[in-house]
């Protein structure tokens, strides 16, 4: 209906409907912006702001998957010009508002957000299976908001959920439902979601990426925690990660000189900030980035059973937001680190501001 709707009003203008594309994606920022700022607001709406702003843009900047026919890009690049994929765009913009509305009830308890949480998830619904998620990332978001909702309130989204999939196979049998294909397709799926990328450099045969990345991680955690002062930091950090790559080429891979293909050096670097990023939410005591985290597993969990680039768009969003947030308690940790080894001199500490 859209696409006859945007036929009957643009016909062969191509531009016409990316330019619809894109100011929907537009408005869906600002909704993501609104989203993770009201997530975020409590230690201080300053720093709330900027873990929003930053959420947004690296929804824009992340990077698309690598196949056949399948244009190497950003997610959001690649969207926008391939016209089937407004129903992704325009689901994730109505499933936004619908989390927005549920927290303004869950804060609020007036009936009106609800009923607009409600309206605006169905209507997510009939864009795009995609948003089967909020029946999982709902109730994570009432937790986090440490509050209580009538049951009645989750059972009406799982029993929408519930509806719109018997409907839909009974109306379109041919339809790709979400559909359970095995454990080791599962697996698979997850490591595909999670890095791509990377997944590709390892199913080549290099190997020795993975070490190479773990140990610069251990690297600069070592140098945050002893170094004195910056400076000492970054020089140590940069030679003891450059004389492990050189080592961990040469011994796993054969030739250190692996450690002077871009390429190859690019794959550590996604390695780095894979561990890296676990290693943060490991070590994190932020309600908010463990939220997160459930939202990007959620967000997954209605795409295990397909591939194409265009399913990437909702978890873009969600990934921006998580990053975002990873970043901003990976820079608390750094200055407690820095407090610790400041404290072995009898210098003034640094100030704390966690999420």
């Amino acid at each position: 209906m859209l696409m006859y709707a945007e036929y009957r009003l643009w016909g062969y203008n191509f531009s016409r409907y990316c330019l619809v594309s894109w100011l929907v994606h537009g408005i869906s920022g600002g909704l993501l912006f609104l989203l993770v700022y009201r997530l975020a607001a409590s230690p201080g709406r300053r720093r709330a702001m900027g873990i929003a702003l930053l959420a947004v843009v690296i929804f824009n900047l992340r990077r698309g998957p690598v196949g056949p026919g399948w244009i190497p890009a950003r997610v959001v690049a690649g969207e926008m010009p391939y016209w089937p994929a407004q129903t992704d765009i325009f689901s994730l913009l109505v499933a936004l508002g619908s989390l927005l509305s549920l927290d303004w009830y869950i804060y609020r308890k007036h009936w009106g957000w609800l009923t607009a949480a409600l309206t605006l998830y169905i209507a997510a619904l009939l864009f795009k299976e995609m948003a089967l998620a909020l029946v999982f990332i709902a109730p994570l978001v009432v937790w986090y908001r440490r509050r209580k909702i009538p049951m009645v309130v989750g059972g009406i989204f799982v029993g929408l959920g519930a509806v719109f999939l018997v409907v839909r196979h009974l109306a379109l049998p041919v339809a790709w439902n979400p559909e359970f294909r095995g454990l080791g397709h599962v697996l698979l799926k997850i490591a595909w979601y999670l890095d791509e990328p990377l997944l590709r450099y390892v199913g080549a045969g290099s190997y020795w990426i993975v070490p190479a990345g773990l140990g610069v991680v251990a690297i600069a955690y070592l140098a945050a925690r002893y170094c004195r002062d910056v400076i000492s930091e970054v020089v140590w950090t940069v030679l003891g990660a450059s004389v492990w790559c050189l080592f961990v080429g040469q011994v796993v891979a054969g030739n250190f000189a692996q450690a002077t293909i871009p390429e190859q050096m690019a794959a550590v670097g996604l390695m780095i900030l894979l561990a890296g990023g676990a290693v943060v939410l490991i070590g994190s005591r932020s309600p908010l980035a463990w939220t997160l985290t459930g939202l990007v597993v959620a967000v997954h969990l209605p795409i295990l059973h397909v591939s194409g680039p265009h399913y990437l768009y909702w978890p873009a969003a969600l990934w921006g937001a998580l990053n975002a947030v990873l970043l901003a308690v990976a820079y608390d940790q750094w200055r407690d680190l820095r407090a610790a080894a400041i404290r072995l001199t009898g210098e003034e500490e640094l100030p704390h501001q966690g999420i």
